[in-house]
């Protein structure tokens, strides 16, 4: 199930997806937030009448506005890491929107002492910024304008909030990201990362209780994120140090089966039970045109169907002299369990699959002094 969406435009050279999260909770958090007018209003102290903004549908219309401009916000936060991250050569591959927040999924985590704790406190500075600006345009504003004052004033206030939970010393988080840089200057990458975990797993844990104790269902939520996006993080860490130093050229298949698009879906099935494989590439002529798996079989019941009428044409490939890491990077970014590897023409010349990689992690972890993943 495709869970991400891309938009039809970029930002600086940055694709912007949309997890299916945001677009399924949009319209709740609208509602959430048209419900809470009075409450943000008396915070702030903004000296509106309620009544102006909430009168019929136009909470929702508001709460919906103002949600929107929240993300936007969220997705400018994300750009000041981007830019930082890209002035030290690192690629963004995007930037993904989801219901607790955005992410940019960058290429590679800095890890010269001191870069990533530039890089993540842009993220913060950006908001406060922003937060500054709307808190600018607000003193100016004519108090008789009601519904744009109480979005400036919610913008302010939820900007300034992204900027200082961020800084919570929590991966992964900016200031879990900051700390751990902070630590790199005396220790390891490795160990400071080990031990940012291990802080960011306390904190997540007491937050989670405490959320627990006061029935506060956001608390709940953030701390799971927190301990889920902290383990996963440091899980992929130890998974590259694992495969530092290997090329998909060092783990691939070189003698790779292939089928024809005229390979019957009965023949298919027969290859993948003797070959125990479960995804193949389409060759004609000499030429990729595709890849089909074993998800492409449930494109059709007809034992007797062609493989050209349910094989994937976009094929994901990697260089026989990329690293390992990247290859499997690429494939849990895309979900895929294998990539056709090619030469520097262009032409396969093998393929590697998550279980290549799987086994190497497994026999590099055996070896004396290494970290087990």
């Amino acid at each position: 199930m495709k869970t991400n969406y891309r938009l039809p435009f970029d930002i600086l050279g940055i694709p912007i997806e949309l997890n299916i999260s945001f677009l399924i909770f949009l319209p709740l958090l609208a509602w959430i937030i048209g419900r809470q007018i009075d409450v943000y209003i008396e915070i702030l102290g903004l000296g509106i009448d309620p009544a102006a903004i909430t009168q019929g549908p136009n909470a929702f219309f508001v709460g919906l506005f103002a949600a929107l401009a929240l993300f936007v916000g969220v997705t400018i936060h994300e750009l000041g890491h981007s830019i930082f991250a890209m002035r030290y050569g690192v690629k963004i591959e995007n930037i993904t929107l989801y219901v607790l927040g955005g992410v940019a999924q960058l290429e590679e985590v800095p890890t010269r002492p001191g870069e990533e704790a530039k890089m993540a406190l842009a993220g913060p500075v950006t908001s406060f910024i922003l937060g500054g600006i709307f808190w600018l345009l607000l003193t100016v504003l004519d108090p008789a304008q009601a519904v744009p004052r109480f979005l400036l004033g919610f913008l302010f206030y939820v900007n300034v909030a992204v900027g200082i939970f961020n800084l919570l010393p929590a991966l992964p988080l900016d200031g879990g990201r900051i700390l751990r840089s902070l630590l790199s200057l005396r220790i390891s990458h490795y160990r400071a990362t080990e031990i940012s975990t291990r802080i960011s797993k306390f904190l997540a844990v007491v937050m989670g209780i405490y959320g627990l104790l006061v029935l506060n269902l956001f608390l709940i939520v953030i701390a799971f994120f927190i301990y889920i996006g902290v383990t996963s993080e440091f899980q992929e860490m130890v998974l590259n140090r694992a495969l530092e130093g290997l090329k998909t050229s060092d783990l691939m298949s070189e003698e790779v089966v292939t089928v024809s698009p005229d390979t019957p879906i009965s023949e298919l099935k027969e290859l993948m039970m003797n070959k125990h494989h479960l995804g193949y590439p389409v060759v004609e002529d000499g030429e990729i045109i595709g890849i089909v798996t074993l998800e492409d079989l449930n494109k059709t019941d007809n034992p007797e169907e062609s493989v050209e009428n349910i094989l994937t044409s976009k094929v994901i490939t990697i260089g026989e002299n990329s690293s390992a890491s990247e290859a499997f990077h690429r494939m849990n970014q895309n979900d895929l369990g294998r990539l056709v590897v090619t030469g520097e023409s262009g032409q396969m010349v093998g393929i590697i699959t998550r279980t290549d990689l799987m086994h190497a992690i497994k026999v590099v972890s055996k070896l004396p002094g290494a970290e087990s993943p």
